[in-house]
């Protein structure tokens, strides 16, 4: 059996994840954490792909759809009565979608790391390094589909003269972040917002950013009265971090899962085409649009896309 070189992510790996330099706290948790991992090859790499395939078959996926939110009440109903429970345990804010041990995505391969929290360790020094990139020194930010509060408390952690508002489809979501202010004293505001009916009456301040992480993937191709919203109220900065299905390579089978899940899955598709449209417009810029090569064992949901309006 075919066995490739053990690798490491290094600290220029995460430098050119988040495109820029990184801060001395992210810098000191790479250091101390195993980066080690080990791409697959020959039996191992088939069988990851080979449940992948299994999991197309099956089509036992969860798929956003209006009018049912049931998922979404009980997966921030455990984290609320988590935070709740432990007084504000930041920990307790982590997704239960992180899970560890998994085969992830890097550089268009599947790989076993060594640190079984792998994922998650990424993930919380990517999206920092991201936060500190794009959003430092807007006095307000808006993160819509903020779930779990896991960014929320991460923007208001390094943030906190900002005020960081959240917003998601049910009411668990807002309660998380009234225990955060509690609890946390950080100046943090939640409200109820649905992507598929945007309320007009949640007005962005001028001069504000908006973010979102990981959440418009559940919305399929149904982005376009969100993206009006947004559009209409002219935020100074629009950052998502979501994954972009016209980034996949179908030459590439590891690829191909991705975009196979993708697709069953109705994840978010035509973003990107259509923010090249406004641009062409004259109503928006692209800042930037960039792949970011890692992800778990389905998907890629950390590319960036960076705009801002015109107009």
């Amino acid at each position: 059996m075919q066995r490739l070189e053990q690798r490491h992510l290094s600290v220029e790996d995460f430098e050119l994840a988040v495109g820029a330099p990184l801060h001395a706290d992210e810098i000191a948790a790479i250091g101390a954490g195993d980066w080690r991992y080990q791409p697959l090859a020959d039996e191992q790499r088939d069988a990851v792909i080979l449940d992948c395939l299994k999991r197309l078959e099956t089509g036992n996926y969860s798929i956003a759809r209006e009018g049912d939110r049931s998922r979404w009440h009980a997966g921030w109903r455990e984290n609320l009565d988590e935070f709740t429970s432990s007084r504000g345990s930041v920990s307790s804010l982590i997704p239960k979608y992180f899970r560890s041990g998994i085969p992830l995505r890097i550089h268009k391969n599947f790989a076993f790391s060594l640190d079984p929290e792998f994922e998650i360790k990424f993930v919380k020094i990517f999206r920092k390094g991201l936060f500190r990139r794009y959003l430092a020194g807007f006095p307000n930010i808006y993160e819509f589909g903020c779930g779990s509060g896991f960014n929320i408390n991460t923007l208001a952690e390094i943030f906190p003269e900002s005020r960081i508002f959240g917003s998601d489809w049910v009411p668990e979501s807002v309660a998380i972040i009234d225990k955060m202010r509690e609890y946390q004293r950080y100046n943090v505001f939640g409200r109820v917002f649905d992507f598929f009916n945007p309320d007009y009456d949640f007005e962005i301040e001028e001069g504000s950013a908006v973010v979102t992480i990981g959440a418009l993937e559940q919305v399929g191709d149904r982005f376009g009265d969100f993206l009006k919203y947004l559009i209409s109220m002219k935020p100074s900065l629009v950052l998502h971090a979501e994954p972009i299905v016209e980034w996949y390579d179908p030459e590439n089978l590891v690829d191909y899962t991705a975009l196979a899940i993708h697709r069953k899955r109705n994840f978010l598709a035509g973003l990107l085409p259509v923010l090249e449209g406004e641009q062409a417009a004259g109503k928006i810029e692209i800042i930037e649009a960039r792949r970011v090569p890692f992800g778990s064992t389905l998907v890629e949901a950390n590319s960036i896309l960076a705009w801002r309006c015109l107009v």
